[in-house]
């Protein structure tokens, strides 16, 4: 069998689930944003944030899907820009840095995580340990 490549936002998703830490990213630093569950988590007003990078979308201020699954910052203005490193401050106080990867080179996409390589928790009914 071929071995699969996983984009790392797919991955971030797998790591959220299987964990149960509630991750988001900004500009390259991974986020625990766990003990905020009312905000990050299912329901929660920011949870389109979870298991992404959210770096766009802080920056725009949006909560809208298409600024929520693109994390580039291309054409962002400087008000944009210096409104997203107030949020970097902002997390950077609030929460723990769990992790970084290299910003700018990796691409969302546009679709909903693919998570069909992930292991499944829990066993199948039917199957025998």
């Amino acid at each position: 069998m071929e071995p699969k490549i996983i984009k790392f936002m797919s991955v971030l998703r797998v790591i959220d689930y299987l964990c149960r830490l509630c991750l988001t990213s900004i500009k390259g630093k991974i986020y625990d944003v766990s003990s905020r569950g009312e905000f990050y988590g299912p329901g929660g007003p920011y949870h389109c944030f979870a298991g992404r990078d959210a770096s766009r979308a802080l920056a725009l201020g949006s909560l809208e899907d298409k600024d929520v699954i693109n994390s580039s910052l291309d054409g962002l203005n400087a008000t944009e820009l210096e409104a997203l490193e107030e949020w970097i401050q902002s997390y950077d106080m609030k929460y723990d840095v769990v992790g970084f990867y290299p910003f700018g080179t990796i691409s969302e996409s546009a679709g909903p995580a693919d998570t069909s390589d992930a292991p499944n928790p829990e066993p199948d009914q039917g199957e025998k340990h």
